[in-house]
C-alpha cells in the first residue's frame, strides 16, 4: 500500500519532465518506440511461459491487426 502510494507521487511529480530539454514531439518520438519495444517483449515472454489462457490467447490474437493498422489509418486521417 505505501509503494503504490509513492509510486503516484512519483509519477505525478515527474509528469511533464525529461532528462533532455526537447520539445514534447521529439521526446516522444523516443520514448513511444522504446515503450512499444518493452511491451511486445513482455507479451511475448508471457506467451513462451503460456500465462494467457485460451481466451486472452485467441483476444490477443484478433486484437493484434488492429493495433498495427488503426495508427496508420489514424495518421492518414490527421495528416497536415
Amino acid at each position: 500500500l505505501l509503494g503504490s502510494k509513492i509510486t503516484k507521487q512519483t509519477v505525478y511529480k515527474s509528469r511533464g519532465t525529461s532528462l533532455r530539454p526537447w520539445p514534447k514531439a521529439e521526446t516522444r518520438a523516443v520514448l513511444q518506440p522504446f515503450n512499444m519495444a518493452i511491451l511486445c517483449i513482455t507479451v511475448v515472454l508471457l506467451f513462451y511461459k503460456r500465462a494467457y489462457d485460451a481466451v486472452a490467447t485467441r483476444a490477443l490474437i484478433l486484437i493484434l491487426p488492429a493495433g498495427w493498422s488503426l495508427p496508420k489509418l489514424a495518421y492518414s486521417f490527421f495528416d497536415d
